[in-house]
């Protein structure tokens, strides 16, 4: 409580507005929390974002009712440039909303997307590489970590068709360690190779 107590005082007060980095790691932020941090993504979508280009949730375990997902869906962040949410639930389409949510504009500037272990299976990835399609849509992304999630060869397959049809034109690393990949060649399945990803250095797979 106190956290979330701090960081409305701060952004009650103007203290938020020039914020560059947010990291709320392993602080208990439990779903009981939720609806403050959900009054905290509003309040910084409605003031442009402010300059906020930093935030990570990671390792607090946030579970599925909680819906994080949904709450990025609502809210745009105009400036984040790197979003980690590893070590959540977001299961029961809090990650499809999620990605609708990028298909609608909120996060124009993202960089970096960390999902590790957050209880993704197929779908969801699926549904995060056809929003990666559309237009505009992580047209910046540089790194995308799924590990430890259950993408699979169809899960890997969505990602690379996407890549065949102009996604992730600037991505350098994609981490699927651990993520039910068994070898590159899980990642050959769609119209194109790794010649669709122009920007790749690295690729790790682990499984």
């Amino acid at each position: 409580f106190k956290v979330m107590h701090c960081l409305r005082a701060a952004h009650s007060g103007g203290g938020l507005l020039h914020l560059s980095e947010l990291r709320l790691e392993a602080v208990d932020l439990t779903s009981f929390l939720i609806p403050s941090f959900g009054d905290l993504l509003e309040s910084l979508s409605k003031a442009g974002g402010p300059k906020l280009s930093t935030l990570s949730l990671c390792g607090n375990k946030i579970g599925p009712e909680a819906q994080l997902g949904a709450l990025f869906a609502c809210h745009t962040l105009t400036n984040l440039a790197e979003l980690d949410l590893s070590i959540s639930d977001l299961r029961n389409g809090s990650f499809v909303s999620f990605s609708h949510g990028l298909v609608d504009g909120n996060l124009p500037m993202l960089q970096e997307l960390r999902a590790a272990e957050a209880h993704l299976v197929t779908d969801d990835v699926v549904a995060l590489a056809t929003a990666a399609t559309c237009a505009n849509v992580l047209r910046r992304l540089t790194k995308l970590d799924l590990s430890m999630n259950d993408v699979g060869s169809t899960g890997a397959k969505a990602i690379i068709d996407a890549a065949g049809e102009g996604a992730w034109p600037k991505l350098e690393e994609l981490l699927l360690c651990h993520s039910g990949v068994q070898s590159p060649g899980d990642l050959v399945l769609g119209r194109s190779d790794f010649g669709a990803l122009p920007a790749l250095e690295v690729v790790l797979l682990i499984p």
